[in-house]
Formats: structure tokens, sequence, C-alpha cells
């Protein structure tokens, strides 16, 4: 919330700037609308701003509630690049306009709006000339991107792709004051996964349904080039399609006459879909970290020139297999890998769990809660950011602190190989969330939230420890509301050793209860309240 000059308090406005058409497709505007859903969630107001162009979606956008503001200049732009099955070959041209036309539709609007918290722009055909003319308008500039080809000038950037340079991706083309968030652990998904994640059965790496779905546009039809690779397998397979897909009739036409295919069209249980499937056929795009939160393996198909590095470091982490460009590929070679991993149960397995690590689903909150953070009592900046094995030293060091283990369950030290043993079993079964305290964009303590069984998923045990350099800031209290944050609808426990006054008093602050001795529990807030 923000102050108005009458003193009334006024919600925060996110606005959006981001596009859907036929040759960009739906995944920008579809995780755009992911994040907008979180803040709306926690009291913000969002607002798009889409420019009008076949396939835009703006109907969907208004459907879901957010007011949506039309751009209509269509001049001055060049040509999109398309190659002859109709995939994108030039990012570089997405826009209709020039950047300068719709930076002044933009400021204009931003005008109109009053005081907007964050412009978020999601879109390759617009880089630093058009943030320039924006930047000085709004409170803070966020840039959702994943290429890394052009210069921006924000004051944070979301690149949820996995790459080998991730650390050092960026660092020419945005100022260095500028918060990354990088890495799959922001994939801006929606809560259907989290909570169908925490559902999730051991599979025993058998295929026995399978699930397609290439993106929400897919000009050059590559799902009725896999239908005909799958139909003579007689598989149960579920056909996705989105709205501005130009072919959905006739790929439903097929599944109609096919039972064991079944059509389904801009769906809203895609997370339900792929807890039903063993293996997935899908785009190197933003589906991905879809299916890595549901440890679902993939076979991959190359829909546009950004996806072939996705595809490339996905195979060798090995969570998926690429299959290659979707215009080259043939029927035949998609039959043969499908048949590789139903004759191959060991290998499904090993995806799932490699899986299980790489995307926990609750990018959405991360996000949210860098463009709402908490403050230190020192006035600075308060996140949580996923750990890694690169802070195995670090947490080592904190868990030493006498401080530290005087009130922790096993008061011995670890020694430190057994302690990286711990912490990479830890993050590879990837069951509860383990974060690092961000105070002013440097480590400060550990927060872990890990889930205990049963409870239908939705009951974490709380850990917190905090560097000795940093007591008495509030750091541990404001840590502990964003892991309500980030996880809105559990329940939180605490054991709290007898005589640890201090624990039992921030933890009592927090709306904790006593269960039974020692025990203390969070419930999440009525959602009606």
């Amino acid at each position: 919330m923000i102050k108005t000059m009458n003193g009334k308090a006024s919600k925060m406005i996110v606005l959006f700037r981001v596009d859907a058409s036929l040759p960009i497709g739906s995944g920008h505007l579809m995780r755009c609308l992911t994040l907008a859903g979180r803040l709306r969630a926690e009291g913000a107001a969002p607002h798009f701003a889409c420019r009008e162009q076949p396939g835009d979606l703006i109907g969907l956008i208004a459907a879901q509630g957010y007011p949506v503001h039309r751009l209509v200049g269509t001049t001055g732009a060049e040509p999109l690049a398309v190659g002859e099955a109709g995939e994108v070959l030039s990012h570089a041209h997405w826009l209709p306009v020039t950047q300068a036309e719709d930076a002044q539709e933009v400021a204009d609007l931003v005008r109109s709006l009053g005081p907007v918290a964050w412009l978020v722009v999601d879109h390759y055909g617009l880089d630093r000339r058009w943030e320039a003319r924006l930047r000085p308008l709004v409170g803070g500039l966020m840039v959702i991107d994943d290429l890394a080809d052009r210069p921006h000038l924000c004051d944070l950037l979301l690149d949820h792709n996995l790459h080998t340079d991730m650390q050092t991706r960026y660092r020419q083309w945005v100022p260095p004051y500028c918060m990354l968030l990088l890495g799959p652990h922001y994939a801006l998904l929606r809560e259907e996964f989290v909570a169908a994640r925490r559902l999730l059965q051991q599979r025993d790496g058998a295929v026995r349904r399978l699930l397609l779905f290439l993106g929400g546009a897919d000009p050059g039809n590559a799902t009725a080039k896999v239908l005909e690779a799958l139909d003579p397998l007689e598989l149960p397979v579920d056909v996705v399609v989105g709205r501005s897909n130009p072919h959905r009739a006739r790929i439903e036409a097929i599944c109609g006459e096919r039972p064991h295919f079944h059509y389904h069209e801009q769906v809203e249980n895609m997370a339900q879909l792929m807890l039903q499937a063993d293996l997935s056929i899908g785009a190197a795009g933003t589906t991905s970290w879809e299916r890595c939160c549901m440890e679902l393996p993939s076979l991959l198909l190359i829909m546009a020139d950004n996806q072939r590095a996705n595809a490339q470091i996905l195979t060798t982490a090995g969570v998926a297999l690429s299959l290659g460009e979707a215009s080259v590929v043939s029927p035949a070679q998609i039959r043969a890998a499908v048949r590789r991993l139903m004759d191959e149960p060991s290998l499904c397995r090993q995806m799932q769990k490699n899986a299980a690590s790489i995307c926990d689903g609750l990018g959405a909150n991360r996000v949210a809660m860098a463009l709402q953070p908490l403050w230190a009592k020192d006035g600075k900046p308060l996140g949580l950011r996923p750990v890694c094995m690169a802070d195995a030293a670090q947490i080592w060091a904190w868990q030493r602190h006498p401080n530290t283990r005087r009130w922790a369950r096993n008061p011995q030290v670890p020694e430190y190989e057994a302690h990286c043993r711990w912490l990479h079993e830890r993050l590879q079964e990837g069951d509860g969330v383990f974060n690092i305290i961000m105070h002013d964009q440097q480590p400060a303590g550990v927060l872990r939230l890990h889930r205990l069984p049963g409870y239908q998923g939705r009951r974490y045990e709380v850990s917190i420890f905090l560097d000795p350099e940093r007591y008495r800031l509030g750091i541990a209290a404001a840590a502990l509301r964003l892991g309500r944050r980030l996880l809105p609808d559990a329940e939180l426990l605490a054991a709290i050793l007898e005589g640890n006054t201090a624990s039992l008093a921030l933890f009592e602050s927090l709306g904790y209860v006593q269960q039974e001795r020692g025990i203390f529990v969070q419930f999440p807030p009525n959602p009606s309240s």
C-alpha cells in the first residue's frame, strides 16, 4: 500500500508492458499474468499495456479482472523475419512500431494512472532506449529477459532459465546497481503447480500416458507432426493447444478421430495433466520449468531460436532429451525417441530425480518479494534467495558459531565434508525450501522450511539462524514473515528448546501457538479475513 495526498491507503500500481501475438506466442504474457496474480494476492493493483495485433489475448487478460490498456499504433517497424514453417527467425522486430512511439504511448499511460510503483517489461523488441524514457516516470523498472543480447536500464532483471554463464551473463547489459534474479527457482509458475507438486507420488519410470503441448501458438503446426508420430503407439495422449493456435480446429479433428488422443484447449489444469503423465513432449521454453516442478521427463522440440540453448542445457542437466528443431525433425525420429524411453524406465526415473531440485514452483512468490521487500531496522532491504552448493562454506561457518550450536538439536559441530554431503542431499531431494536470508543483497543467515510427511504436504518445519554480526536488526522476524509469503497456505512449525526464551518470544510475536511441549505452529491466515 502507498499513501495518497489525502492520507488514505492506495494499492501499489504495477504496470506490465507485454505482448502476445501469433508469431510471438503467449509465453511472455502467461508468465506476466502469473506474477500479476501473486502481486494482486498481496494487495497490489496490476495493470497491463498490450499492443493490439492478431493473437494478442487481450480478452484473456480482461477476463481475469485486470485493467488492459490497448496500444494501437502500427507504423515504423521493419517486418518480422519468419521461416517457411512459420518459425521465428529474428527477435529484433517483434514490435510493430518504433521504440520511441511505443515509449510515448506508455509514458502517456503512466502519467494518467498516477504513481506507478513498478513498470515490468517483458518484450524482446524493447531495450535501454525505451527504458530510459520510462524509468524517470516510475518507482522502479523490472525487465524479464532470457536473451542477454541488448542493454537495459533497469533496477531488477529476471531470467528464469538455466545458463552455463549464469553469474556473468548480464554483467555488460545492466547497470551495476541492478538486482539479478537468475535461474528456474524464479520461474513464474502458477500456484496450481505448487499444490500439485505436493501430491506427487514416486513414478516407476514406465511410460503409460503422454502429454503434448508445444506452446500457445505453434504457427508451424508441429503438434500435427507429433500426433502422426504417436498414432501407431496407441498410448493415451493429452493434447493441449493454446487459444492462439491457428491450427486448433484441425488438431481437434485429428483427436476426434483417435480415441487415444484427448484434446484440451487453453487449459487451466496443466499441473493436473502433468501429474497424470509419465512423459511429456514439449517446447524448450517456459513450460520446461513447469515440467521440472512436476518432475516430468521430457522430449523437447525447439520452436524458436531462443530455445536452442535451453534445450541443450536441459539435456545436459539430465531432465530431458532434445529432438532438435521442430521444423526439421521427422515423425519417425519422434516415435523412435518415445519408444526408447518406453524401453528404458531407469532413464525416465533418473530424469525425474534430476528435475526435482531444479524448480520448486515458488518463483512468483520470490519475485513478488523482490518487488515488495521488507526492511531491517537499519533501513536496508531484506529478502530470500535459494541456497546453492556455493553457500556451503558460509553456512558451515554460521553453524559453527557457539550461539547457533547452543540451541541446535545436535550441539556437535559437523565436519565440513559431512556438512557438504548433507547440504547436497537436501538440495537434491527438493523436499522443502532452503533459503539464504539477504540483507542489502548480502548473505545474512539461513531460513529452512522442511516439508513434513502427511498433512497433504502443507506442514513445514522452520529452522532459522543468523550471521552473528547482524543480530538485533530485526532480521529474524522479517525473514520469518518472508517465509510466510513464500508459503502462504502452509502450516509452519517451530521446535523450540526449553530455555530458549529469545526464540520463544520471537515466534510467539509472529502468531505461533503452542501445540505440544516445545512445538509451536503458525497456521495460514484466513483468506477471507
